[in-house]
This record gives C-alpha cells, sequence and structure tokens, in this order.
C-alpha cells in the first residue's frame, strides 16, 4: 500500500522560513569568524612589528654600547703606549750621556730595566762598538750585523727612531732604537717588547674577546696567541688592522 503526504502551505512557509534563518545564522556565524580574524591579524602585526622593532633598537644600543666600550678601551692603550714612547726616549737620551761619561749607576739600571732596556750600544760611524751597557747584567747578546749596519748608517740625527720590531739572534721579538749623536756616532738602544705584551694582556672584552698590537707594518707586537708574537706574524691583510694603517679611526669588529 502506497501511501503521500503533501505538506499544507503553512508547513512550506515554516520550512522556508527555517531555511532563511540556518542560512542568516550561517552568514552570521561566518562574518564573525572573519572578523575574529581580521581583528586578530590586526592585533597581531603591529605587535609582531613592534616586538622587531624593540629587538632591532635594543640590539643597536647594545652594539653601540660595546663600540664605545671598545673605543674607550683603545682610547686608554693608546695613552699608555704614548707615555711609553716618551719614559723610554727620556731615558735613552739620559743613557747614553750617562754611558758617553761613564756615570751608569745601579740606579740607573734599574730605571733602565723599568723601561725593558736590555741594552745600550754607541758605535763609531765605521760600525765598530766604543760603549756597551749590558742592562740586564746577563751575557751580552750581539746585535745581528746586517741589523747593526742598517741602524749605524740609516739612524736619523734630528730625532730618535723606532724601528719595526725583529728577532734578535736568539729569536726574541726586539725594537732597535738608534739616533745618531752631535759628534757622529751612533746610539742604539735594545728594546724588549715586554711592556706591550703586558700592557695587551690586560686588555679584554668579555669572556671571549682580546686585542692585538701592532708595530706600524701590521707585525704583531702582541696577542693571545704566542706563536704569533714569537714569529712576528704580519697581519696588516686582516680589515681592522688594515684599516688602522691607513689611519682610520673607531674600527672595531666582533
Amino acid at each position: 500500500m502506497n501511501a503521500s503526504f503533501t505538506p499544507s502551505a503553512a508547513d512550506q512557509t515554516d520550512e522556508l522560513q527555517a531555511g532563511r534563518i540556518r542560512k542568516f545564522v550561517s552568514r552570521l556565524l561566518t562574518m564573525r569568524v572573519v572578523l575574529a580574524i581580521a581583528f586578530t591579524m590586526i592585533a597581531i602585526v603591529p605587535t609582531v612589528f613592534l616586538s622587531g622593532w624593540v629587538e632591532r633598537t635594543v640590539l643597536q644600543h647594545e652594539v653601540e654600547a660595546v663600540e664605545e666600550k671598545h673605543l674607550l678601551l683603545a682610547t686608554n692603550s693608546k695613552q699608555s703606549l704614548e707615555r711609553y714612547v716618551d719614559d723610554v726616549e727620556t731615558g735613552f737620551d739620559l743613557f747614553v750621556q750617562a754611558l758617553q761619561f761613564d756615570q751608569t749607576s745601579h740606579y740607573l739600571q734599574q730605571l733602565a730595566l723599568r723601561l725593558k732596556f736590555r741594552s745600550l750600544e754607541i758605535y763609531a760611524p765605521d760600525g765598530l762598538p766604543e760603549y756597551v751597557w749590558n742592562v740586564a747584567g746577563k751575557e751580552r747578546v750581539e746585535i745581528a750585523r746586517d741589523i747593526r749596519n742598517n741602524l749605524v748608517a740609516g739612524a736619523p740625527a734630528d730625532a730618535l727612531r723606532f724601528y719595526p720590531v725583529q728577532l734578535d739572534t736568539r729569536g726574541r721579538p726586539t725594537i732597535y732604537l738608534a739616533r745618531e749623536l752631535p759628534n757622529g756616532d751612533v746610539a742604539i738602544g735594545v728594546l724588549s717588547t715586554d711592556f706591550i705584551r703586558k700592557l695587551q694582556h690586560s686588555i679584554a672584552f668579555g669572556d671571549g674577546g682580546h686585542a692585538a698590537i701592532v708595530d706600524r707594518t701590521g707585525q704583531v707586537l702582541a696577542h693571545p696567541k704566542a706563536a704569533w708574537v714569537n714569529t712576528l706574524k704580519d697581519i696588516s691583510a686582516i680589515d681592522p688592522v688594515a684599516r688602522m694603517l691607513r689611519g682610520e679611526t673607531g674600527v672595531t669588529q666582533f
């Protein structure tokens, strides 16, 4: 037996209204979701940009603070080296005068040792030694002939010249000083790099940073790596050193 049911007009109207309501509610929910997402994105995007800006600003301030400390240490080190050079120049004149008149004393010897002199020597223009003062009081270490000849031939008369670091006959890093005296003789000072190395050891940047001190040719005078110091490693090609040798200031690299 088959049966059929035909909804009344009222039922059809109610069903149609229910469908419209469901569509309306569906659209409303969809719009709410869209609006919620939009508002969330509006809130998140500025927050992300703000947090990134804050992070960059803080990082920049940290970098500037580190650079400022670095330059302060570099300036203080430069001043220490300049004072040391002044003391060495003054001491050199005093020691040479005392040596010429055979007036060296225990007190002058202690002063020379504190300035890190190994010896002072005076040579005639022909290269023959006239006075030799072995400041350390130990076995004398002669200046290599080629170095001595260059010092005697090239010593200026108007100022004391500091020559780039070289290895002496014992393989020790050494700085030679030379000046022509009024009578034509040449005075030569033999200086260790102990003061410069001690100064470098006193400079540190946090747990892993360090300083390096080079001569005007880029050879290492003081560095945490002893092998670089003992071999007078040339680091003039390293960017910060190259900039420094060109006379640029404020160079820092981490």
